[in-house]
């Protein structure tokens, strides 16, 4: 075996040690007791975590189609902006978006490709001290968003979505095609819906302790799991990675 062969192997192998003490520390770290917490700004861009609701599938829009969570943030970091969700259908993406200046100056922002749909200004101490709900209807029939927040109502024309559109959700990070985020806010989530005429159709409770899987507990929707991008290097990068140096 040749010297350079030797580093490359020793040097795959450390990568994979450091991977895997990660990904212990998330478990420890962020473990899913009730509601999941997202590595932000803390950890590279490529360990972010990405939470995709529905990667088997797309949800088809119906009149009324509601998506529903809890969400808090954690104290004492040094970042928050960043993308709560974004929705893709087509060439079209709905995004919530933190934002924040500092803790006197924090605000949600609902942006439509490149459109802002609304501004809603935020209580930064007490997003970090309690879990607070939020509802989105999004009413195809009407070409209406309603967003819900706490005692906060607001109803906004121009939704770009019609009846039997298709959908994607992701929460946080987001990796697919031309939508790539990697911006994502120091929060934790927890029991996502989502509705279809006032019926709830899909529970994600992020209730599991282990694991990466998250379960529907209504539909069954396959393979909803969040993934940092340690996932996708071990599956992707490494296979190739160990077949080329054994071709050597």
């Amino acid at each position: 075996m040749s010297v350079c062969r030797q580093k490359e192997k020793t040097r795959l192998f450390l990568i994979i040690l450091v991977l895997l003490i990660l990904k212990v520390q998330e478990k420890v770290v962020f473990p899913q007791t009730h509601g999941l917490g997202f590595y932000s700004y803390d950890v590279y861009k490529d360990l972010r975590t990405s939470l995709v609701l529905n990667p088997g599938r797309q949800f088809s829009l119906r009149n009324i189609s509601e998506l529903s969570f809890s969400l808090n943030l954690r104290p004492d970091e040094t970042m928050y902006f960043g993308y709560v969700f974004r929705i893709i259908s087509g060439d079209l993406n709905i995004d919530l978006i933190y934002n924040f200046y500092n803790s006197d100056s924090t605000y949600f922002t609902l942006v439509q490709g490149q459109e802002l749909l609304m501004r809603m200004d935020s209580d930064f101490r007490s997003f970090c001290s309690d879990w607070t709900d939020f509802r989105f209807k999004f009413d195809t029939k009407n070409g209406l968003i309603q967003v819900i927040m706490s005692d906060t109502s607001l109803n906004i024309n121009g939704l770009g979505l019609g009846k039997g559109d298709e959908i994607r959700i992701f929460f946080s990070l987001c990796d697919f095609g031309t939508y790539k985020t990697t911006d994502v806010p120091a929060m934790n989530i927890r029991d996502i819906r989502f509705s279809e005429n006032g019926r709830v159709t899909h529970f994600w409770p992020l209730d599991e302790r282990t694991g990466d899987v998250v379960n529907d507990r209504e539909g069954k929707c396959p393979g909803n799991r969040y993934n940092s991008q340690i996932h996708s290097f071990i599956e992707r990068i490494i296979p190739s990675y160990l077949a080329k140096l054994n071709q050597e």
